[in-house]
């Protein structure tokens, strides 16, 4: 399902080395960011994504991320529709930690 949307132009991506500017929203949830975490993003796990949507920036770009990509593209899916111009970031925090060798230890932001 996720290649088809890719594949088809409707799932926006963008690739983690491309980001320049925008918001990194990180949808992993609590126990996954115990693990690792991006120092410069900003946390609302999946699960809350809906009802905290306010407290994200509508006229801004936001790079979503996840650990493998399949809560990225949820999210995406859910972000866009109500007017945020989300893009789904691939890779996955798999990726940066194990061949990009990202330093994910320090915090991240509470949102």
């Amino acid at each position: 399902m996720v290649a088809a949307d890719v594949a088809r132009g409707d799932m926006p991506l963008s690739h983690w080395d491309s980001r320049e500017s925008g918001l990194l929203l990180d949808v992993r949830h609590l126990q996954e960011l115990a693990v690792e975490k991006s120092p410069e993003a900003v946390n609302i796990p999946l699960n809350e994504l809906r009802i905290r949507l306010y407290m994200l920036p509508m006229g801004r770009e936001i790079h979503v991320i996840c650990r493998s990509g399949q809560s990225a593209c949820c999210a995406t899916c859910i972000l866009n529709p109500n007017g945020f111009n989300a893009l789904q970031t691939v890779p996955g925090a798999k990726y940066w930690i194990s061949v990009a060798g990202v330093d994910m230890k320090r915090k991240v932001k509470p949102a």
